[in-house]
């Protein structure tokens, strides 16, 4: 999306990162988990790969000091 739509991305990268990582007091960054879905009253496990996705993100963004810290 950011070499089709740069402008926006880059306009609310900073909002977006906010809300989705959490810093630890080591420096390192997580990725705050989704809301697990229930299936018959029981959450399910599921790797929705957000912590991955993430760093893809930082990496097109070149943003290399979220990009280490995650």
């Amino acid at each position: 999306m950011n070499m089709w739509n740069r402008d926006f991305v880059h306009e609310h990268y900073p909002t977006q990162l906010r809300d989705l990582l959490v810093a630890g007091r080591d420096g390192a960054l997580s990725v705050r988990s989704a809301p697990r879905p229930e299936v018959m009253g029981q959450p399910v496990v599921i790797d929705n790969c957000d912590f991955g996705w993430v760093a893809v993100w930082a990496s097109e963004m070149g943003d290399g000091e979220t990009r280490k810290a995650c």
